[in-house]
């Protein structure tokens, strides 16, 4: 994929567009966002392309370029459905640790998983043939495990349709150039469509020891857990009071953490995006905007990012050929030769409440 320029568009119809994103989006105190060189990981799911495009937004609200970064990271031909940007303690190969993207895609017979470094783009592990479809991949820190969540049951006619779905643990590779290893068995959610790890700050008892919540999505549903065991002995026990059931999250699609906000979760469904406070006992969807979204990150600076599936002259499942950027007043960006822009995520932080270890 070329990327020479992007059209960025303004106006009263973008703004229009947004509803009400863009107050959605607005860092808490009202505090304006810094116009921030930001990165982008662009995941293109056109069956000719099947790459991800790493971009730099540049100057938002001045520039007229879109800026790559690095050569396109190519999936080798299946589609990405979601990437992550974590820190791994592993991944140099010689136990000492780094940045990475965590991708998963394919199709409902042959899912794939990868991790690639950041520094090179070097694909340093991998996993294929998943017959549940995955749409999300996160790591657990505490465990030192990796979940794949999808939208099929593997074993089930049809991978069940649309009453199927489930998440598989991992072992995480020791070391770069390995594969995965499964622990246990499938375990049923349905419809799984995300996976989010919620680092906790304070740990009075241990401070040293990482602690944090797991959250799962689908359906109409978001589920936290209890992470326990290290490797090969992993689990995840459901919390009952961390459990939302709502018709409204109708298809519940996509998951992600706030940059701004670490108490925040961003959930998106078919035809509606909800703000969820996890900061209490029980978390809390406190609003919600109307609007087809397929992703929606929020940048640490404030800058809410968001794909559609709508607004394009030929719609499809997979999303549009452009990329919402918002408040403090709407654009979008659209770059050359870009067809099925799933998902677009941020790169500008590891984890809530986590620091760069390097």
């Amino acid at each position: 994929m070329s990327i020479n320029r992007r059209r960025l568009l303004s106006g009263a119809a973008a703004a229009a567009s947004a509803g009400a994103l863009g107050t959605l989006a607005t860092p808490a105190r009202g505090a304006e966002p810094r116009l921030e060189h930001f990165e982008l990981g662009l995941l293109d799911a056109n069956p000719d392309k099947c790459q991800i495009e790493w971009v730099n937004t540049g100057k938002v609200e001045r520039d007229d370029r879109l800026i790559r970064q690095r050569e396109p990271l190519k999936t080798g031909g299946w589609q990405p459905l979601e990437l992550k940007y974590r820190w791994l303690p592993w991944i140099n190969g010689d136990e000492s640790g780094g940045v990475a993207y965590m991708i998963v895609g394919g199709d409902t017979e042959n899912g794939r998983v990868a991790i690639h470094r950041q520094s090179d783009g070097e694909r340093l592990a991998w996993f294929d043939g998943l017959s549940m479809y995955p749409h999300s991949i996160e790591y657990l820190p505490s465990a030192n495990a990796v979940v794949v969540v999808g939208t099929r049951t593997p074993g089930l006619p049809g991978g069940g349709g649309r009453r199927g779905g489930c998440y598989q643990l991992f072992t995480a590779p020791r070391n770069s150039g390995g594969v995965f290893t499964p622990v246990g068995e499938p375990r049923q959610f349905r419809q799984a469509h995300g996976a989010a790890w919620q680092y906790h700050q304070d740990n009075p008892g241990d401070p040293g020891k990482i602690t944090g919540t797991l959250w799962m999505y689908g359906y109409v549903t978001l589920q936290g857990y209890r992470v326990t065991g290290w490797r090969e002995s992993v689990q995840l026990e459901e919390v009952p009071e961390l459990r939302v059931w709502d018709r409204a999250f109708n298809n519940g699609h996509d998951l992600t953490l706030d940059g701004h906000e670490p108490a925040v979760l961003w959930a998106t469904g078919t035809k509606r995006a909800f703000r969820i406070d996890v900061s209490g006992s029980r978390p809390q969807v406190v609003d919600h905007f109307e609007r087809w979204v397929k992703s929606y990150s929020r940048h640490s600076s404030g800058r809410g990012i968001w794909t559609s599936s709508q607004g394009v002259q030929k719609p499809n499942v997979y999303g549009s050929d452009r990329v919402n950027l918002e408040w403090p007043k709407a654009r979008y960006f659209a770059p050359d030769n870009a067809s099925w822009i799933y998902k677009a995520r941020t790169t500008d932080w590891l984890l809530p409440g986590q620091t760069d270890p390097r």
